[in-house]
């Protein structure tokens, strides 16, 4: 039917659209750079991400200076923390965005990630949301290993409650 096509002709161009974006990502461009000064500089963009009812926190603790493409690093900590507040959805939470050493967290409450979507979450156009989605961190994949960093997703029980962590170290 009509519908259908118009759909799926929407989904492709979806697709077309996010591929060209992850295609054309640039070489980083590494400079020194103190990793909590640079969450505290990015900390209140993200804040104004978070819909009322979600808080987010900043946490800086002994940083080291590593090398940083500032630019590319803000898109891997947009889409943390965009993915942050799309698993807390519509209830209240807390993200807490973490930088000690040579790591940068991002850790929410929402309700968490089983084992197997955990270790599929870099993979393109896997999703555990809708059907049209599945580059962003697979983006972040390409990014982080363009830093050669070292990265991990995953969710534990803390207190009785889940944490999902965005773990990246440089």
């Amino acid at each position: 039917t009509i519908g259908s096509c118009l759909g799926s002709c929407l989904a492709l161009t979806a697709f077309v659209k996010a591929y060209s974006d992850v295609v054309k990502l640039p070489e980083a461009e590494l400079q020194p750079t103190d990793i909590g000064d640079f969450v505290r500089d990015c900390a209140g963009f993200l804040a104004s991400m978070c819909p009322s009812g979600i808080t987010l926190r900043t946490e800086t603790e002994g940083c080291a200076t590593v090398g940083l493409d500032p630019m590319l690093m803000e898109r891997v900590m947009v889409n943390g923390v965009k993915n942050a507040v799309e698993s807390i959805g519509d209830r209240t939470g807390e993200i807490t965005v973490r930088a000690a050493g040579r790591s940068i967290e991002i850790t929410d409450d929402g309700p968490g990630l089983s084992p197997e979507a955990a270790g599929r979450v870099f993979t393109p156009f896997f999703s555990t949301k809708r059907a049209d989605r599945g580059l962003g961190l697979m983006l972040v994949g390409d990014v982080l290993r363009k830093h050669k960093a070292t990265y991990s997703l995953r969710t534990a029980t803390v207190d009785g409650h889940p944490r999902t962590t965005l773990r990246i170290t440089f």
